[in-house]
């Protein structure tokens, strides 16, 4: 995460001089694809928690895949297999969880 940070530091410096949004914070980078509705329950509790400011992301990818557009991913077996992955379906029912619906409810927006 550090890395990716640090990374991404200069980047994000450029794209706001240039009127472009970008988040301070994000999370579920290192778990990506796997985020249950406690690891998400969690992932909220921190960033409640934080003392950081500004606008935070949660990196999911959540969806059930659509038989008539998997041969989008016909040529690259890596996307296939994210594509049709269970897991996105998981990360799906996380974010309909009544637990995680609350919670994203009682978060301030700016």
């Amino acid at each position: 995460m550090v890395v990716l940070s640090m990374l991404s530091a200069g980047k994000s410096r450029g794209l706001r001089e240039r009127g472009v949004s970008t988040c301070d914070v994000y999370f579920g980078t290192l778990h990506s694809g796997l985020i249950s509705e406690t690891t998400l329950l969690r992932i909220l509790d921190e960033i409640a928690s934080s003392p950081l400011e500004g606008t935070s992301e949660v990196v999911l990818h959540p969806a059930a895949a659509d038989a008539d557009e998997a041969h989008l991913w016909k040529n690259n077996r890596l996307c296939l297999k994210v594509y049709r992955s269970p897991n996105r379906v998981r990360e799906c029912e996380a974010l309909k969880a009544p637990a995680v619906r609350e919670r994203l409810a009682a978060v301030p927006s700016t």
